[in-house]
């Protein structure tokens, strides 16, 4: 009897995830607006594929990084260029994690941020009570 292989045959070797992953590169590299999902679809398997076997090869890891900043990039030139720069930030934010940032200025030093780090809400509104009533 002759011994076979345990499990379910490996669809994609080593060689195949290798030409994928120069593949996709090529594909970015060539696309004006390139979108992972389409670039799946064309070669024939779902977006989930990427992240579920092709992650595991270090070749496609690291190729996949390298186009998804590469589509980061030609998404942002796409915005700088576009009349509907709402719908570029909207896809930004989508497929890339950009976000809104907002920063507030609460213009206290590092000194009075320091002398005042051990006081307690209490101790706060107690000063600030006597300070606007008064002396008793």
């Amino acid at each position: 009897m002759a011994k076979h292989a345990v499990g379910a045959p490996k669809k994609y070797t080593d060689d195949i995830i290798r030409a994928e992953a120069k593949a996709l590169l090529q594909y970015v590299d060539k696309t004006k607006v390139p979108m992972l999902k389409e670039f799946c679809a064309k070669r024939g398997y779902c977006s989930e594929t990427i992240s579920k076997i092709f992650e595991l090869n270090p070749d496609f890891s690291q190729a996949l990084k390298i186009a998804k900043d590469l589509m980061e990039v030609k998404w942002a030139r796409l915005g700088l260029k576009c009349k509907n720069q709402a719908f570029v930030i909207f896809s930004m934010k989508n497929m890339f994690g950009w976000r809104d940032k907002t920063e507030v200025e609460h213009g206290m030093s590092e000194d009075l941020t320091e002398k005042f780090k051990d006081i307690t809400f209490a101790q706060v509104k107690e000063k600030l009570s006597a300070f606007c009533n008064g002396p008793k």
